[in-house]
């Protein structure tokens, strides 16, 4: 493993380990992981606007596949907001833990990728932006609406 997918390993499992802190209750396995991606495409939307973070997330989705087959069972939700589509079918076809695991991996993959575009620095700078974000700030979740 070379040291950007290291790099945006840490960066990924920093994402999710805030947001199991910020709430000691989560639902299930999955929730962390997913409030992760929610965050940080809410934050790529800004700053790279919807098209290219959505051509970005479906791009590291599918790059994320091949070593994670429950991420194949999502789709990238459009119309403005956020949100993978088939949350609950891919969690009865695999389970919770399984896409957990698959969506660190999809987090992992599209910092690589936004590495690739436009550096280590500002990926990192992006990320510290996601994870001290407040909890205000994300008001629907990332699974399907």
């Amino acid at each position: 493993m070379g040291s950007a997918q290291q790099g945006a390993r840490a960066l990924a499992r920093r994402l999710i380990e805030q947001e199991e802190s910020r709430s000691r209750s989560l639902p299930s396995a999955e929730s962390a992981p997913l409030e992760a991606c929610y965050r940080l495409h809410l934050n790529l939307c800004t700053w790279i606007g919807g098209i290219g973070c959505s051509a970005l997330t479906s791009r590291a989705l599918r790059a994320a596949e091949s070593a994670h087959p429950v991420l194949e069972q999502l789709a990238v939700g459009s119309g403005g907001r956020p949100y993978f589509e088939r949350v609950p079918e891919a969690i009865e076809a695999y389970n919770a833990a399984t896409l957990a695991a698959g969506l660190e991996a999809f987090l992992e993959e599209l910092l690589v990728l936004l590495a690739r575009f436009v550096g280590d620095d500002v990926v990192v700078s992006l990320t510290e932006r996601t994870a001290d974000s407040g909890q205000d700030d994300v008001d629907e979740p990332i699974g399907e609406p």
